[in-house]
């Protein structure tokens, strides 16, 4: 040991390092309470209903992927609404009753009248054709004119205005979140309803 003198101080140095240290873990783990061991039994899962009622708070929304919102694509005035803010609804049922405008039902009956007389102009100008009294210019004329008043009929039968009075129907079955018109309201194209 004589010939290390260095290695004896280091090793009596770090002797009373370690004793603090382990003098230390023991103090901190005097203060805490022993731990309990619980035994842990594990079982195979199940599909089920739940046999206990579960009690939760919070907000239930949908996704706004499952979210319908009812309009019409013409202005009209809610005759009568025949749902309300919660309730359920099946596919079918009626939920409103709308009058169209007045504007929009001039316009439906226009295409339905443009379209009668164009068909029989069409018939006619046919008619002629056949009886060498008609070019084929005037046929063609005919022809396009039918088939625009019967584009424009579409499209009007496709806003779905008909006589005026109509009854909107729920598309699927699902609960109303929200009556955003009332009964007696007049309602703009595209103005949410439902």
């Amino acid at each position: 040991m004589r010939n290390n003198p260095v290695r004896l101080v280091e090793s009596l140095s770090a002797a009373p390092v370690a004793v603090v240290i382990a003098l230390l873990g023991s103090l901190a783990h005097a203060d805490e309470a022993p731990v309990p061991v619980t035994a842990v039994q594990t079982v195979a899962l199940t599909r089920g209903p739940i046999s206990r009622p579960v009690h939760a708070y919070g907000v239930v929304a949908a996704s706004a992927s499952n979210v319908t919102t009812i309009d019409l694509p013409y202005i009209a005035r809610i005759v009568q609404l025949r749902v309300q803010t919660g309730q359920s609804v099946v596919r079918g049922a009626p939920l409103f009753v709308v009058q169209a405008d007045p504007a929009a039902v001039v316009a439906a009956a226009q295409a339905r009248s443009a379209a009668q007389l164009a068909d029989d102009e069409l018939a006619r100008t046919q008619s002629l054709f056949d009886k060498s009294l008609a070019t084929q210019s005037q046929l063609a004329t005919a022809r396009k004119a039918a088939l625009d008043a019967r584009q424009a009929l579409a499209a009007q039968n496709q806003l779905g205005v008909g006589n005026g009075k109509t009854t909107v129907v729920a598309p699927h079955d699902g609960v109303v979140t929200q009556v955003s018109a009332g009964q007696g309201d007049q309602v703009q194209a595209g103005a949410a309803i439902l």
